[in-house]
């Protein structure tokens, strides 16, 4: 979020806009010189965050089903979720679990894992909390 002018993220930003890649940066007041990272992305091409929804707005998934959160456990459906998320989402449970042990139980590429984890935090199913554990979401 904060990068100063000549900062090594903004040097992986570059990178990432000449492979014509999505760069997202929010902007910050510009008087902080360490915002002037994120202006100078915007300027040349990034795409302004002011909120979660221009991200996943960006990413195609907005109104899809997909990506909306969900409002109560009934409303999951077999459709809802890809094969590793239920995978997932059955490992997760009402205490802690690190991210590392849902990797191991799940018998998933850490990749593929951390995508599904993800995607199931995005569906409001799961959240992170500090640590990178997770416990399943708990509706009113």
């Amino acid at each position: 979020m904060e990068a100063a002018e000549k900062s090594g993220s903004l040097i992986t930003a570059d990178f990432a806009l000449e492979q014509g890649r999505d760069v997202f940066a929010v902007p910050g007041q510009v008087t902080n010189p360490l915002n002037r990272g994120a202006h100078r992305l915007i300027k040349q091409g990034a795409k302004l965050v002011e909120e979660a929804s221009d991200i996943l707005g960006e990413l195609g998934c907005w109104n899809d089903i997909s990506c909306r959160p969900m409002t109560s456990r009934d409303d999951l459906t077999k459709e809802d979720l890809t094969g590793g998320e239920r995978k997932i989402y059955n490992i997760i449970l009402d205490d802690p679990v690190s991210s590392d042990t849902i990797i191991s139980k799940s018998g998933l590429k850490s990749s593929e894992a951390l995508s599904a984890l993800l995607m199931l935090e995005m569906k409001g199913l799961v959240r992170q909390l500090p640590g990178q554990r997770y416990v399943r979401n708990i509706w009113p």
